[in-house]
């Protein structure tokens, strides 16, 4: 019988051979850790399918047109609540759109969300003008 020692070089082998690890198995990866795996894993095998898909679907005049297949999927889908509702501060900064952002909670858009939107409260400081104290004095 196989000692601990073997059996873990055996196992570490075979996720080498997939390209993972015990985290990623098992399900107990953090929020950084699966971002990473799957832009460095997952990320890499979509563009590979949409290039082929599109090469065999469609002919070269297509192509040229500009039909393709895309195969695609956010890295956000997989964020944590947190960082999701910390990428909602984007919005009233004109970043993203209120449509961008409900996508990423997986809701359908809304009418007029497609329009950029800026806070009010932030403006760009003119010379001689600085904070609230110099405002109120004029």
């Amino acid at each position: 019988m196989p000692n601990e020692r073997q059996m873990a070089v055996t196992k570490e082998r075979i996720y080498s051979l997939f390209n993972s690890n015990e985290k990623i198995v098992q399900s107990k990866y953090t929020e950084n850790e699966w971002i990473s795996y799957y832009e460095s894993q997952i990320e890499p095998v979509l563009m590979q399918l949409s290039g082929q898909f599109s090469v065999k679907l469609f002919s070269r005049r297509d192509r040229f047109d500009g039909n393709s297949i895309i195969f695609e999927s956010s890295a956000l889908t997989f964020a944590s609540m947190k960082t999701k509702l910390g990428l909602a501060a984007l919005v009233d900064r004109g970043v993203l759109t209120r449509n961008e952002m409900r996508s990423y909670f997986n809701l359908s858009p809304v009418e007029g969300g497609d329009v950029m939107v800026l806070r009010l409260d932030t403006a760009t400081l003119r010379e001689g003008k600085g904070g609230d104290e110099e405002d109120a004095e004029d």
